[in-house]
This record gives structure tokens, sequence and C-alpha cells, in this order.
């Protein structure tokens, strides 16, 4: 496991694009939640409008996710990967600790410059709410980055992943609120990956990471 750690670390560390969604997460968050705070008129829920940039953050992240796995099927490396490391389980977990460690770091400092960001135009944001949204967003973040590497090792298609990613997270919302019936909408808001909580995420994260293990191991790559 160690040295396959070693390696997606590497890989990581050598790709450019990865910095750059990195910085792109950190600019959109902190931008999106100054931006909200600097015009929000209704202040009651501070805590929400600090953290507002998640909602934009979480895009890039998901590209992060999904260019972690499928950036290897495009170019032919995964056959790399596989000869040198024929553990597929332990390449995918590999990959899964390696991006979920970035994607926790890069969140957290986003995520402090959003509430300082926030405190400096005058919002009260300070005490236990905002650590405990603070971490919840953090959390938030790494599922979105795993659940976008899960559907990568399953769709292997960066552009299709991506879509399917982004379609997950921006579009049950939108769908929801053209839903009239009552308990079709309370279904839709629960079961959608963005609004039915860390649980709810967490589930969708760990359903596609499995089924993606299970494919990775027994086709072709």
């Amino acid at each position: 496991m160690r040295s396959a750690l070693i390696a997606e670390w590497t890989k990581q560390r050598t790709t450019p694009g990865a910095g750059w969604l990195l910085l792109i997460t950190v600019a959109s968050t902190v931008g999106l939640g100054a931006a909200v705070c600097a015009v929000a008129t209704d202040q009651y829920d501070t805590v929400r409008l600090a953290l507002s940039g998640v909602y934009l953050g979480q895009a890039p992240v998901a590209v992060l996710g999904v260019l972690a796995a499928s950036g290897e099927y495009s170019s032919g490396l995964i056959r790399v990967t596989v000869a040198a490391m024929p553990g597929r389980s332990v390449v995918l977990a590999a990959k899964a600790v390696v991006i979920a460690v970035e994607v926790a770091v890069v969140a957290s400092l986003a995520l402090l410059v959003s509430v300082l960001v926030a405190s400096q135009v005058g919002l009260s944001v300070a005490g236990e709410p905002v650590l405990r949204a603070g971490a919840g967003s953090a959390v938030y973040l790494v599922l979105v980055a795993l659940l976008s590497l899960g559907v990568a090792v399953v769709v292997r298609d960066s552009a299709a992943a991506i879509g399917a990613v982004l379609g997950l997270l921006y579009l049950p919302p939108i769908l929801t609120a053209m839903v009239t019936d009552p308990g079709l909408h309370r279904l839709l808001e629960r079961a959608a990956p963005i609004s039915g909580g860390l649980g709810v995420l967490t589930a969708w994260s760990g359903g596609f990471l499995v089924f993606g293990v299970l494919l990775f191991r027994s086709r072709d790559v």
C-alpha cells in the first residue's frame, strides 16, 4: 500500500492540471463567498453566507477527482499502473486516499480564508457553529472528490464522467424546484447529493467507489 500511495502522490504532484485545479478550488470558493457576503442584505445565517463559495468550489474538485482516474485511461498510463501494481483494489484505494487528503487540506484552507474574509466585511462568524459548518463543508468537498473518482473508474471517459458528476451535483436542485408534488419534491430533495446531507453523499460516493472497484477488478483496462 505504501508504494501505491507514493506512486499516486507522485502522479498528482507532477501533473500540472492537478495543481491548477486545486488553486481554482481555493479561488472560486473564496471568491464566490466574498461576493455573496459583500452583497448580502439578509445576514441572518452568516455562516451559510461565509461558506457559500462551496457551491462553486465543488466543480473543480469534481474535475480533479475525475481526472485522477480517467486521465490515466486517456493517456494509456493505466496499463503501466496495473502492470506495476497488480493489486487493483490497492491502486484505487491509494488514489482515493491521495485525492481525499489533497482536497481536505485545500478545502480547509479555502474555507478558513472564506471565514476570515466574511469577518472583514462585518459578518459575525465566530464560535462553534462556523467550526462545525466549516468541517462539514470540507468533508462535503472530500466526498465530492471521491464520488468523482468512483464515477470516473466506472465510465472511464473524462468528458462523460465530468458531465455525469456535475449533473448529479447541479441538476437535482433545478429539477426539484420544477416538481409540484410535495411527496416527490421531498424525495428528490432527500436523495440529491447536494441537498440530502453528508450521509446521502457518503452513500453516493461509497456506492460508486464499490461499483468502480468491482469493474476495475473484472474488466480489461
